[in-house]
């Protein structure tokens, strides 16, 4: 039988219950530190046992988020917490640092670990390279293909895919906008959501305005399912861990409802309404994705960032305090809506509906209404009116979470005349003797009364489903057998919370020294190749360029995820911010590791030496030195979507430069490669070649310029030459990124 474990978000105690509720399988969910979502409220130690040992009880799994970058300083800390989360017995972390999925795999090899999104797994090589590491589960990147979960399950490894929420623009793991303008790091559970932002797109010649380049649709799947379970995806992940309790219990009841409908060949009577409701509760317009096989041009939705809502209707006449509007979806009092009209828009609640000139509850599709005690609508004639709240729909899922969960836990009662009663739990080994059983006079109490009062459980989240044997006729005083089962759920509650210490294993790790001899490499991102002199920039320092170190990276658009050993250097893509990332990248081949423009001087000193500390050498490291750091790449193109492209390839960006500019108004570059792959730069190039003291105490063996272009290496020499000219260009024209400054 085809099955699939349906994966809900918890951001907190009430959505996961809301979850549970719903009939998810399994939640994910983060604590308080080490987890990509801090912005939502999260799990204290102790409510994430209690959510554990409900979960547990219910037969169901909970996976924690660990999906951060650990700076060197942090790393013990996690490893402390993932030994706290393997005690209480989670089923599964979910995990973005390479270091501390090596390390945990060495200590604690009996605890799951499953790959992050945010290591952008998309191909069958980098699968293969995560399972060295640890991983049991991949969680794929959100741009893989269909056809790769079946590749991947071949390897011997679970698949995780995401079917329905919000959308990462940039492929997981690889986006420092938010890093870089604001300090918000995406790759430490900070993102601030730039691409959620407007922008205006300019080009060498021309200002095409402003509009949500960035900015994704949701994905949502529910068509879609019936591929992703026949090819055999082990998980379907819903994402949502901002999201509110009402959002997480719809849209895990929808999905619910289809999984089952496919599954099972049960008949899903309310797919419309399922449909409905994960619209109401929230959409920014949907995306079928792209592991359906959605256009690049066609995952943005560049009119609107937030919640979107059902179109309803049509303004047809507009005062300063009222509009008039031909309803194509029923609308009731208190419900929220949202007026849209050529950009502009305004929010409120219904207080004052008239059909007919005549007040009303609500109205139907299809009626002419008149809201009323409006300010300032008089210039939304025309516009389209949108149910972004539907205040019966929040009413009726707050009367549904009212249910009380409570897991199942078997029991036997024998019931003798003359004899003590005794209760036998036997998951937990329990034998509880209570009171003698007395002998019916008049009539036998029936097994019906004391299997119900034995599953009675107050606050418990458990009860009891007791078999009853009984011989002979006995009469059982409630009171005694209440005072039994108290003292099962008393000693069965107390087992419930207590946990064994877990057995740590010795961890090793081979080294791969540094040369100590720093070399100044090019990676080349234009398209074509560049003059570059075979000479020594006698600059107070023996940097060399030369042709074989040259490193074009543009022409392969998986570039950044280099997990596979073929050699080569382990770009700063991979993000390695701590010396055990570097025992990870080592093991599985590589000779040199950028290290992640995201760390410090700071942070990235003390990674040098807890790696000497531990290998007696100094690491195979490399820095970027000077460039247009790349903030994101995409398999969208917020070009093409604006001209309403249909084909790849239509060269838009090559013909020109194009621009998204800010509201401080910095410019960052859109680049295509040559399969059509967005990557856009930062505003200002990064800028570190005079820091010759403080580099060479890191003992980097390379120093990596990022070229666009022929002038980037002109613009370097001549800085290099004029160190006066240097400073003032860091005034205005250069940046040090996160040298000196720590994300957070």
């Amino acid at each position: 039988m085809l099955d699939s474990e349906l994966l809900a978000p918890a951001g907190n105690y009430l959505s996961a219950y809301s979850a549970l509720l719903a009939g998810a399988d399994a939640i994910y969910l983060g604590g308080k530190n080490f987890s990509a979502r801090m912005a939502s409220q999260n799990f204290t130690d102790d409510e994430l046992i209690k959510i554990v040992v409900l979960a547990h009880l219910l037969k169901k799994k909970v996976y924690v988020t660990m999906n951060t970058l650990l700076f060197q300083d942090e790393f013990l800390s996690a490893y402390e917490y993932a030994k706290f989360l393997n005690k209480i017995k989670v089923d599964g972390l979910i995990i973005q640092d390479l270091g501390l999925a090596y390390y945990l795999h060495q200590r604690l090899p009996f605890l799951p670990l499953h790959a992050s999104t945010q290591l952008s797994c998309h191909n069958k090589e980098e699968a293969l390279a995560l399972k060295k590491l640890g991983f049991v589960r991949i969680v794929l990147a959100r741009e893989a293909p269909l056809t790769l979960i079946r590749e991947i399950k071949d390897l011997g490894l679970e698949v995780e895919v995401f079917v329905h929420g919000a959308l990462c623009v940039s492929y997981s793991g690889s986006c420092y906008l938010s890093s870089f303008i604001g300090g918000r790091s995406g790759n430490r559970g900070r993102c601030a959501q730039p691409c959620r932002e407007k922008y205006h797109l300019v080009s060498d010649s021309q200002d095409y305005g402003e509009a949500f380049f960035l900015s994704t649709k949701d994905l949502n799947t529910l068509k879609y399912l019936k591929d992703l379970i026949e090819i055999g995806a082990d998980s379907l992940k819903i994402e949502g861990r901002l999201k509110s309790q009402e959002y997480v219990y719809l849209v895990t009841l929808g999905y619910r409802h289809a999984i089952d409908e496919i599954c099972l060949g049960k008949k899903n009577s309310f797919a419309q309404e399922d449909q409905e409701n994960i619209k109401s509760i929230f959409s920014r317009t949907f995306t079928k994705g792209y592991i359906n096989n959605e256009s690049p041009f066609h995952l943005l939705n560049q009119n609107y960032s937030s919640h979107q809502g059902e179109k309803i209707g049509n303004v047809l006449k507009a005062t300063s305090t009222s509009i008039t509007v031909k309803l194509t979806s029923a609308i009731e009092m208190h419900d929220g809506v949202r007026l849209i009209l050529n950009g502009k828009e305004k929010g409120f609640l219904v207080t004052s509906l008239y059909v007919d000139n005549k007040l009303v509850k609500s109205a139907k599709k299809g009626e002419t209404v008149t809201i009323k005690n409006l300010q300032n609508v008089n210039s939304f004639k025309n516009a389209d009116l949108y149910l972004t709240n539907k205040i019966s729909l929040v009413k009726k899922v707050e009367n549904e979470l009212k249910e009380k969960l409570k897991g199942e836990i078997e029991a036997i009662l024998y019931l003798k005349a003359g004899e003590e009663m005794v209760l036998l739990v036997p998951e937990f080994s329990l034998s509880i003797k209570g009171d003698i059983v007395d002998k019916a006079i008049n009539s036998s109490t029936s097994k019906e009364k004391i299997t119900s009062q034995m599953a009675k459980s107050a606050t418990y989240p458990f009860y009891l489903k007791t078999e009853i044997k009984i011989e002979g006729d006995v009469f059982v005083n409630m009171s005694s057998l209440n005072t039994l089962r108290n003292q099962a759920l008393d000693k069965i509650n107390n087992l419930l919370y207590q946990f064994d210490d877990v057995k740590e294993y010795p961890y090793s790790a081979k080294s791969v020294p540094s040369d100590n001899r720093i070399k100044i490499k090019v990676i080349n991102y234009s398209n074509e190749k560049l003059n570059i002199e075979n000479e020594v920039y006698n600059l107070g320092r023996e940097y060399h360029l030369r042709e074989e170190d040259n490193i074009n990276i543009v022409s392969n658009h998986i570039y950044h995820q280099v997990l596979i050993n073929n050699g080569a250097i382990a770009s700063q893509y991979v993000n390695a911010v701590n010396s055990y990332a570097l025992d990870a990248l080592y093991f599985l081949g590589f000779k040199e590791v950028i290290i992640s423009s995201e760390v410090n001087y700071d942070s990235l000193k003390n990674l040098v030496n807890d790696y000497y500390d531990r290998h007696q050498c100094y690491p195979n490291i490399s820095l970027i030195g000077y460039g247009y750091l790349e903030m994101m790449v995409m398999k969208s193109c917020p070009i093409g979507t604006y001209f309403k492209k249909e084909k790849l390839h239509c060269l838009l960006c090559h013909q020109q430069n194009f621009y998204l500019v800010d509201k401080m108004n910095e410019r960052y570059l859109i680049k295509g490669d040559k399969d059509c792959y967005t990557h856009i730069f930062s505003s200002k190039p990064l800028y570190l070649l005079d820091q010759l003291s403080k580099l060479s105490e890191l003992h980097l063996s390379s120093i990596y310029i990022n070229v666009l272009s022929d002038n980037d290496l002109k613009m370097i020499v001549n800085a290099e030459k004029n160190l006066s000219e240097t400073n003032s260009l860091m005034n205005s024209s250069l940046s040090r990124g996160h040298f000196f400054i720590r994300p957070e």
